[in-house]
C-alpha cells in the first residue's frame, strides 16, 4: 500500500543517514547497500531462522519471474538463496547447471566449488533413485572439473569416479558407465598402475561392442594400444 512503502523510504532514508547503508539512485528505483559486512551480517543474524528462509524464498520467487538473464546466467544466485531457504531439490538443480556452466567456460575451480555445494546439498534429501541419478551427474561433472584442476593421476579423481562407477552399477545405467571407466582407466594409466590398466581396458572394449557404438570402440581400441 502507499502508505506502507512511504514508511519503508523513510525507514531506509533514516538508515542512509545514519550511514548504516549507502543509497544508489533515487527512490523509489533506488538500491541500497550495508556500508560494511559487519554490519550486513548483525542484521542478518537478529533475523529469526524462519524469517530468513522467507526472504529467500521471495528473492528466488522474484528472480525467477523478473531477472530470467540471472537465471540462465548465474544460476549459481538461485542455488544460494534456494539453499537457504530450505528448497534443497531446487538447489542441487541449481548447483548442478552453475557447475557445468563453468565447465563449459572453462571456469573449472568454479565448476568444483558448484558441484561440491551440489553434492553437498544432495546429502539432505532421503535416498531414492532419483537421488542417486542426480548423484551421478553431478559426480561424472566433478570428476570434469577435477581432472582440470588437479590432473588424472589425483586421489580425488579416482574417489570421484569409483563412486560414479558405484552409481552406475546401482541404477543399470550403461550409457554413462563407458565415460565412467574412461575416466578410471586414465587414472591408472598415468600413475602406470598395468594390472588396473589392463582391467579397465577390458572393460572398454566390453562396453563398446555391447553398446554397438563405433565411436566407442575407437576410443577402446585407443586404449588398448
Amino acid at each position: 500500500s502507499p502508505l506502507r512503502e512511504a514508511s519503508l523510504q523513510e525507514a531506509l532514508s533514516q538508515l542512509v543517514e545514519a550511514e548504516i547503508l549507502h543509497q544508489y539512485g533515487m527512490p523509489p528505483r533506488a538500491t541500497y547497500v550495508f556500508k560494511h559486512a559487519l554490519l550486513q551480517e548483525a542484521a542478518y543474524g537478529t533475523m529469526l531462522k524462519s524469517k530468513r528462509r522467507e526472504v529467500h524464498r521471495k528473492i528466488v520467487l522474484a528472480l525467477q519471474e523478473t531477472s530470467p538473464e540471472v537465471v540462465a546466467d548465474e544460476p549459481e544466485i538461485l542455488a544460494h538463496h534456494c539453499e537457504a531457504a530450505g528448497l534443497i531439490r531446487e538447489a542441487v538443480d541449481y548447483w548442478f547447471r552453475a557447475g557445468q556452466k563453468a565447465l563449459t567456460s572453462s571456469a573449472h575451480v568454479e565448476a568444483v566449488s558448484h558441484l561440491t555445494k551440489g553434492l553437498r546439498s544432495l546429502n539432505c534429501l532421503p535416498a531414492s533413485p532419483h537421488r542417486s541419478q542426480q548423484e551421478l551427474s553431478l559426480q561424472m561433472a566433478l570428476g570434469l572439473g577435477l581432472i582440470a584442476t588437479h590432473g588424472y593421476s589425483s586421489e580425488q579423481v579416482l574417489n570421484t569416479f569409483a563412486r560414479a562407477d558405484e552409481l552406475c552399477r546401482e541404477l543399470g545405467e550403461n550409457a554413462q558407465l563407458f565415460s565412467v571407466i574412461f575416466g578410471l582407466f586414465m587414472f591408472h594409466a598415468v600413475r602406470s598402475d598395468r594390472k588396473e590398466t589392463r582391467e579397465t581396458t577390458s572393460q572398454l572394449l566390453r562396453l563398446a561392442k555391447r553398446s554397438g557404438d563405433s565411436n566407442l570402440l575407437v576410443e577402446a581400441y585407443a586404449a588398448t594400444s
